[in-house]
């Protein structure tokens, strides 16, 4: 289970963390303090017999973030970056799949393999031993989208998402994709909530001691999903692009990032990792 929970973690990373930086990112100083590579001081424990390390690789406009875990799996994830404000950064990292050299494998960012496919298209099914008790696989359309389904007691999962670029002819990329209805001047997201606009803000239709939710559309297709505590505090926001679907239904597409901090001890804070990171 140990895969799974990380897997489950970068899920509601996706959904939910804060920041924003577009996919081509932002050139920035080619001596900038952030620029270099940076190690977790600490292993990051996952369970009592697994924990990772993870690295972090920063060039001029980007480069990877890579956690190595001790049973030998390896995920990696591309990145673009830009500076907010004084050492404080947003770094905006891509969910991706690749393919082997032969065509045979696709491998997650995870560091999940995959075989039975073809190409970018058609099911692809994890390499996973049965006792495990869960696996997943991933469906490729023509058209680009496509659905991730998790198997789990006896349960399937569905995350739906959308291929947006190819790299170097082996790297496929995705974002975390909902479709959001209206209807009677009511929003309705994926898991039943509804929402009611005021103001320019769509407002989620739940009062009371619970956390809430409201989303911004923007006219240049762009908008935030804003979550706040019981107190009504904002205790996370989320980026994200948008389309139209049809008259009565919206295609989101969150963006994933996270926060870095400089120290004033010269380490590197990020965001949902507990241990600092040191600069090598």
């Amino acid at each position: 289970m140990r895969k799974i929970a990380a897997l489950l973690i970068f899920a509601l990373i996706i959904i939910f963390s804060a920041g924003c930086v577009s996919q081509s990112g932002t050139t920035q100083s080619n001596n900038d303090p952030l620029i270099g590579t940076w190690e977790t001081i600490e292993p990051q424990y996952v369970s009592d017999t697994v924990y990772y390390t993870s690295v972090l690789k920063i060039e001029n406009s980007g480069e990877t973030l890579t956690n190595k875990y001790s049973d030998g799996t390896v995920g990696e994830f591309r990145i673009v970056w830009a500076k907010a404000t004084e050492n404080v950064y947003v770094i905006h990292y891509f969910n991706s799949f690749k393919l082997s050299p032969d065509g045979k494998t696709m491998t997650s960012n995870n560091g999940e393999t995959f075989t039975g496919g073809n190409g970018f298209t058609g099911r692809w099914i994890q390499n996973i031993d049965k006792s495990a008790g869960y696996h997943f696989e991933c469906v490729f359309n023509e058209d680009g989208s496509g659905s991730k389904y998790l198997y789990l007691g006896g349960k399937v999962t569905e995350t739906p998402f959308i291929c947006t670029e190819e790299v170097d002819g082996y790297l496929y990329e995705f974002m975390y994709l909902e479709e959001l209805t209206i209807s009677n001047g009511k929003m309705t997201d994926s898991s039943g909530r509804t929402y009611t606009l005021k103001n320019g803000v769509w407002s989620e239709d739940k009062a009371g001691k619970y956390a809430y939710c409201t989303f911004v559309f923007d006219e240049s297709r762009t908008g935030t999903r804003t979550v706040y505590n019981s107190e009504g505090v904002v205790s996370s926001e989320n980026t994200f692009d948008w389309k139209q679907r049809s008259e009565t239904a919206r295609d989101v597409f969150y963006h994933s990032d996270l926060m870095a901090t400089i120290n004033s001890d010269g380490t590197l804070t990020l965001q949902n990792y507990d241990s600092k990171f040191k600069k090598l």
